[in-house]
């Protein structure tokens, strides 16, 4: 969507147009900062990549509102982080390096350094780290925190590790963190139920044929959202996504299960089983322009929210 199509939009709702760095900057100049404020950045306007690690650690709660002890939080959460590599080093002798240094570290140590983490907040909750394979999809996920945080692997682990807290918040259950393979997650089938009936408003004749072969997205949608899409989507088109969830609306996952099966709509109408309908997805998500689809699901999504929109201000 090119800035003058959301002006023009959103004008057309009522809503006050901004810049979008000077809000940020000075959503960020006040010493006490507003939690409520920069939600609202998330959520209509998107962060500058510049600004977004910084925005994601105190929206997440990495770091605390008040500015003045930005400088005592930064420095718990170092040594935090430094035992934690410690830990993983202690763990895996003859996988790691008895001192890992910060460039070495990998999405898969992230991911073992975050379920360390989280067992010690779940003292009832036994795992043998050494024999814990990482979930897959978890590993997309650290790879593109790194990555997004321009790879300063402290940013990225304490971004993830309080993402995942935002996930099992929403969720609220903590277990399915330490599952190895896609599980099913407590809001799944409401999810999916939502999904169906975004389908049947947006591509009915697709729909039907859904019904028709009795076509079921659970797993399919349970795979993508495991990640958040981590394994499907460019850093870039991520970013405006994980936006959107850190600033309180995890509902934008559908919305892109949405964008992505009805920009397949053509290859799907073709097929005759149910099983084809996820090979014909990985098959033609190879031609897809994921800027595209990650937009028009984004604006649908806004669209289905024009309520909350009308009392935004947003670029």
């Amino acid at each position: 969507m090119t800035s003058n199509f959301r002006k023009a939009y959103y004008g057309s709702l009522g809503v006050q147009v901004v810049e979008i760095k000077p809000s940020v900057e000075s959503a960020l100049s006040d010493d006490e900062l507003d939690l409520e404020k920069l939600s609202k950045l998330c959520l209509w306007v998107r962060i500058p990549h510049s600004y977004r690690s910084t925005v994601w650690k105190i929206l997440l709660g990495v770091l605390p509102t008040y500015k003045f002890t930005w400088e005592f939080a930064e420095k718990q959460r170092k040594e935090q982080y430094e035992d934690l590599k410690k830990t993983i080093a202690y763990i895996f002798p003859d996988k790691y390096n008895q001192e890992i240094k910060d460039e070495e570290v990998t999405p898969e140590i992230l991911i073992q350094m975050m379920i360390i983490y989280y067992l010690s907040k779940s003292p009832t909750k036994i795992i043998k780290i050494s024999d814990y394979h990482v979930n897959k999809a978890y590993l997309s996920m650290a790879k593109a925190f790194l990555e997004i945080c321009d790879n300063n692997a402290i940013d990225a682990f304490w971004n993830i590790t309080f993402f995942f807290r935002l996930l099992a918040i929403a969720q609220d259950d903590m277990s399915w963190i330490f599952e190895e393979e896609t599980v099913q997650q407590p809001t799944l089938i409401s999810d999916v139920i939502v999904l169906d009936k975004l389908i049947h408003t947006r591509e009915p004749s697709l729909w039907r044929h859904f019904q028709k072969l009795n076509v079921q997205l659970d797993n399919i949608y349970a795979k993508w959202s495991q990640s958040c899409y981590a394994d499907i989507l460019p850093n870039h088109c991520l970013e405006r996504i994980w936006d959107i969830m850190i600033g309180g609306s995890q509902t934008i996952l559908i919305y892109i299960a949405l964008g992505i099966i009805t920009s397949c709509k053509n290859e799907l109408k073709n097929i005759t089983s149910a099983n084809e309908v996820e090979s014909a997805l990985n098959k033609q998500m190879n031609y897809l322009d994921f800027d595209v689809v990650t937009t028009k699901s984004i604006f649908l999504w806004e669209r289905s929210h024009p309520g909350f929109v009308s009392n935004q201000t947003i670029e």
